[in-house]
């Protein structure tokens, strides 16, 4: 389908799905949301059957079920083609979107340099009509490939909270519980802090919360917390200590310079120390770390400030509209194996497979 054909034309409107608990992604695309109303967001998160709330905007799937009834219940809700513009952030999104066969144009956000992102942005090169780079690294090896459809990702996050004036002596990771976020060392950092006189307090949800619960004291663990709570936290404490081995949109960084946190973490790449400036802490050896972190004194990031600046949202919007569909027709998709195309087998049974094999995968 070419452009002419499109559907007839709405108002502008930009459909974002995001996974519920990404961190920085959902905090960027609610405050579009809540700053554009022509931005429209759905949300998604596994669970124990496939439904969609139409109150929250969210589709809970179960991971063992068929793509192409993930696929269907969300397109029984959600239609795309009602869009002008449809972002993708990961995996799930962008081959659902796909999958539909729409011709509207399809934009992927790269929010990782990893090969997570790299390998769909190779996938479906062919596909994706344009490419939003959160690191210039990512933005530079795409290009050095072959992709020449890419642009700089802008943003900005939203804060009505002030840093304190008196800090407390504590340490907080804040972000996903998830193996990527380097937990279990997180979690050694912490009893190292502790011991010199710290408090910590690890904040997030995911699958290692009971893991976090287990390992330290209840009054340091925040599960599920309101985004105000949240605020309040990092409002109040000196250090934030995110080890990640990856990083994406640095929302939290940007969320760290307004509070005046010092930031502990494994690496910082380009797009991140455009962020924080001086104000990271590398992890080296514990005796060196605790003695940078007792003479630690904030000093002023650079610009662009990434808190409540409206403007940097507005241009990427403008963006976002601008992106015309590509010329030629776009290669057909379909997602998964067989497994995932109900008309070959009931729902009901690939589910019940798949659990069994995951089962034999666990015990093994």
């Amino acid at each position: 389908m070419n452009p002419a054909s499109f559907p007839p034309r709405t108002t502008g409107r930009i459909l974002s799905l995001v996974a519920r608990h990404v961190g920085g992604v959902a905090v960027f695309w609610e405050n579009m949301r809540r700053q554009f109303p022509e931005v429209d967001v759905v949300y998604f998160a596994e669970g124990e059957r496939t439904y969609f709330d139409a109150a929250t905007r969210t589709l809970h799937y179960c991971v063992y079920d068929p793509l192409t009834h993930v696929y269907r219940t969300l397109a029984a809700h959600i239609q795309v083609d009602q869009y002008d513009t449809l972002v993708a952030n990961e995996r799930f999104e962008l081959e659902f979107f796909l999958w539909t066969g729409t011709a509207r144009p399809v934009l992927f956000i790269v929010h990782t340099n990893h090969e997570h992102s790299y390998s769909l942005a190779f996938r479906h090169a062919g596909r994706v009509d344009h490419f939003f780079c959160v690191s210039e690294t990512a933005a530079a090896y795409l290009r050095a490939r072959g992709i020449s459809r890419i642009s700089a990702f802008q943003y900005s996050t939203f804060v009505d909270v002030a840093p304190l004036p008196t800090k407390e002596n504590r340490v907080l990771y804040v972000g996903r519980l998830e193996p990527d976020k380097n937990i279990l060392e997180t979690i050694e950092l912490f009893r190292l802090f502790r011991q010199q006189g710290y408090t910590v307090r690890m904040i997030g949800v995911g699958s290692l919360a009971d893991d976090v619960r287990a390992a330290l004291a209840p009054d340091e663990v925040r599960i599920g917390i309101p985004r105000a709570a949240v605020l309040q936290e990092m409002a109040a404490a000196r250090f934030l200590c995110l080890n990640s081995y990856v990083e994406g949109l640095p929302i939290t960084y940007a969320e760290a310079m307004h509070f005046r946190l010092g930031v502990i973490c494994n690496y910082v790449d380009k797009t991140s120390a455009q962020v924080l400036g001086a104000n990271y802490l590398l992890h080296s050896t514990p005796a060196d770390l605790l003695a940078r972190m007792e003479t630690f004194t904030f000093s002023e990031p650079p610009a662009p400030r990434r808190i409540n600046h409206p403007e940097l949202n507005e241009a990427f919007l403008r963006q976002l509209k601008a992106v015309p569909r590509a010329a030629g027709p776009r290669p057909a998709f379909a997602p998964g194996s067989w497994l995932d195309h109900t008309s070959l087998l009931p729902a009901a049974l690939i589910r019940s497979v798949r659990a069994w094999r995951m089962q034999r995968l666990t015990r093994s």
